[in-house]
C-alpha cells in the first residue's frame, strides 16, 4: 500500500519481482471491491519502475484482482512486466485487470503508463476510468489470450470520462469466438474530451480500435489479421456516436471482416472523416450504417485506397447520401456500380457520391496509410467498348474522345494519353468531355450527361441526351449536401440543354444531381473565382 509520493525502482523486470500473496486484504471500491497487488491511493506522483508484478494466478480467492491499482492517484508506471492476474485456471469470471486506475474525487490526477509488458490476465490488460484522470498510454506491449470462447477480453480501455492518448503500443490477440460480445484491442468508451489514438499496431483483435460515445483522432495505426481461428468476423476500426477523424490508417483483413465502420443507433449522432486510409483484403472496406430512423450519421470518405474487397469496397446502408469521392478502388476504371458499367475495381453501394474517383493508385511514401502521389481525382463513368460491336470486354478497351472522334483504347494505355484525349465518347456537338481538368461526363445505357464549360467562372450548360422522356429534375448541391437550387421540367423528350447559373455561389466544387426516367446521377462542377 502506497499513500504518499515516492518512487519504487527495481533492477529490471524478471530481476525484481513483486508476487501476490494468497490473500489481498486491501481494496478500493468502484462498482465493486478492487484488490491490487500494488495499491496506490490519494497521492499525486508515485513512480513504479523496472520490476515484475506477478499475480501468481491468485484470482480465485481475490475477486476483482488487479496487478497495479491507482485510486485517486497519479504518477508513472514504466518498464514493468505485469502478468498472471487471473484465476487458476483462467475462466469466464469478469475480473482480473493488469493495471486499473480510477480518479473521480474532484482532484485531477495524471498518469503515465509507458513501455510495460502486460500479459496473462483474465479480463483486461488495462482500465483507465474517471472524470479526474488524464492518462498517457505509450509504447506498451499487450498480449491477450487469443481466440477464446469463455471471456471477452480487452487490451487498452479508456472510459468513463478519462482524458488522454493511446500511442505507439503493440496489442495482440483479442477475440471472443462466440461473437455475442466483442473483444477489443483498444476500447475508448464515454471518454472525456478528444482522445488521440495514434501509431499503434493491433494484430488479430476482433475489433482493433473501437470508439463508443467518444470523439477524437484515430491516425497512423496498423491493424492486421492473419490468425483469427474460428472467429466469424472482425472489424479494424469501428466508431459509434461521436466525432472522429480516421486518417492514415492501414487495415489488412486476411480475407474477411470490415476495415472501417461508422455506426449510429437510436438518437445518436456520428460524424466521421475517413481520409488517406489503406484497407485491403476484407469482406467490406468501409461501412456507414445508420441503424435506426432516429440515428444521424455523416461521413466523408476521400483519398482512401480500397482494394481486394471480397463483397464490396464501400457500403452505405442509407438513407443519407455520403461523400465518397476521390478514392482508389484498384482500377483506373473505378468501382463496380450500375451507374459505372465499365468499372472493374472494388464495388460500391447506392447512397454514395463516388464520382470522381482516383485513376492512379500510386503511393511512393513510406508513411502509414495511403499517400496518393498522383492527385488524379478525375475518374468518371468509363464505357467499355470494342471496335466491332461496342460490347466485347475481352480486350479491356475503353472509349476516349480524340479531336472530335470516339476511339477505343486499351485500358492500360489511358494514362499515357495527352491533354487532347478525354474519357468517354465524344459528346454532342458543342460539348466537352473529360480531360485532365476533370470535366464531367456520364454515359450509361444510352444516356449522356455533360456539363460545359467546366470549370466555369459563372455559368455553364447541362446537356442531357437520353432515350428517356417525361420529367427531368435538376438540383445543385453544396459539397456538404445542402440543396442550393432546384428545377423541374415535365416536357423532356430525350434531349435538353439546361442553363446552370453559379455566379451567385462562392468559388469551389458543387454537385449537380440529375433525375430523368428511372435514373439518378450526380456530376461535379467547379466554380472559379
Amino acid at each position: 500500500e502506497i499513500s504518499k509520493n515516492l518512487s519504487i525502482v527495481g533492477a529490471g523486470s524478471g530481476s525484481t519481482n513483486v508476487i501476490s500473496p494468497a490473500s489481498l486484504p486491501l481494496y478500493f471500491t468502484t462498482s465493486g471491491p478492487n484488490r491490487p497487488v500494488i495499491y496506490v491511493h490519494n497521492s499525486s506522483n508515485v513512480i513504479i519502475k523496472s520490476l515484475t508484478v506477478d499475480g501468481a494466478g491468485q484470482g480465485n480467492l481475490n475477486y476483482r484482482m488487479n496487478g497495479i491499482g491507482y485510486d485517486d492517484a497519479g504518477g508513472t508506471i514504466q518498464d514493468c512486466e505485469i502478468k498472471n492476474i487471473r484465476n487458476t485456471p483462467i475462466d469466464g469470471l469478469q475480473d482480473g485487470i493488469g493495471i486499473f486506475a480510477n480518479a473521480e474525487n474532484g482532484t485531477g490526477r495524471t498518469l503515465l503508463v509507458v513501455h510495460n509488458n502486460i500479459h496473462d490476465f483474465q479480463k483486461n490488460a488495462t482500465v483507465f476510468a474517471g472524470n479526474d484522470l488524464t492518462v498517457t498510454v505509450d509504447a506498451n506491449t499487450i498480449t491477450g489470450a487469443g481466440n477464446i470462447n469463455f471471456i471477452a477480453q480487452n487490451g487498452i480501455q479508456l472510459s468513463d470520462g478519462t482524458k488522454g492518448s493511446i500511442t505507439n503500443n503493440t496489442v495482440n490477440g483479442f477475440s471472443y469466438t462466440p461473437n455475442t460480445f466483442v473483444s477489443c484491442g483498444i476500447l475508448v468508451y464515454s471518454a472525456g474530451g478528444a482522445t488521440l489514438c495514434a501509431n499503434n499496431t493491433v494484430n488479430n483483435s476482433q475489433v482493433g480500435i473501437y470508439y463508443i460515445s467518444s470523439s477524437g483522432s484515430i491516425t497512423g495505426n496498423k491493424i492486421n489479421y492473419n490468425a483469427m481461428g474460428t472467429t466469424p468476423t472482425w472489424y479494424g476500426i469501428d466508431v459509434d456516436d461521436g466525432t472522429t477523424m480516421i486518417n492514415n490508417n492501414e487495415v489488412n483483413g486476411g480475407g474477411k471482416g470490415t476495415g472501417i465502420e461508422a455506426d449510429a443507433y437510436n438518437g445518436e449522432t456520428t460524424n466521421t472523416s475517413m481520409q488517406n486510409n489503406k484497407v485491403n483484403n476484407l469482406d467490406t472496406g468501409l461501412v456507414v450504417w445508420a441503424q435506426s430512423i432516429n440515428a444521424n450519421i455523416t461521413s466523408t470518405m476521400n483519398y482512401n485506397s480500397i482494394t481486394g474487397s471480397i463483397f464490396i469496397g464501400i457500403y452505405n446502408y442509407g438513407p443519407t447520401t455520403q461523400d465518397a469521392t476521390c478514392n482508389w478502388y484498384g482500377s483506373l476504371t473505378g468501382p463496380k456500380h450500375i451507374s459505372n458499367p465499365g468499372g472493374t475495381g472494388d464495388a460500391v453501394s447506392d447512397y454514395l457520391i463516388f464520382k470522381p474517383w482516383l485513376t492512379d493508385g500510386s503511393d511512393n511514401s513510406t508513411a502509414t496509410g495511403f499517400q496518393n502521389s498522383s492527385g488524379a481525382c478525375n475518374g468518371f463513368a468509363y464505357t467499355i467498348c470494342d471496335p466491332k460491336n461496342g460490347k466485347d470486354k475481352k480486350d479491356n478497351k475503353v472509349m476516349m474522345c480524340h479531336n472530335g472522334k470516339t476511339e477505343c483504347v486499351n485500358e492500360k494505355d489511358v494514362p499515357k494519353k495527352g491533354n487532347n484525349w478525354s474519357m468517354g465518347p465524344c459528346p454532342p456537338s458543342g460539348g466537352e468531355s473529360i480531360g485532365a481538368t476533370g470535366i464531367n461526363s456520364e454515359y450509361s445505357n444510352g444516356a449522356e450527361l455533360n456539363i460545359y464549360p467546366n470549370p466555369t467562372a459563372s455559368k455553364a450548360t447541362l446537356i442531357v441526351n437520353s432515350k428517356a422522356e417525361g420529367t427531368i429534375k435538376v438540383n445543385i448541391l453544396s459539397i456538404t449536401g445542402e440543396v442550393l437550387f432546384s428545377m423541374e421540367r415535365n416536357d423532356y423528350t430525350g434531349f435538353a440543354e439546361i442553363p446552370l447559373d453559379l455566379s451567385k455561389y462562392a468559388a469551389g466544387m458543387y454537385f449537380v444531381q440529375v433525375s430523368y426516367g428511372d435514373k439518378l446521377q450526380t456530376l461535379k462542377v467547379q466554380r472559379l473565382n
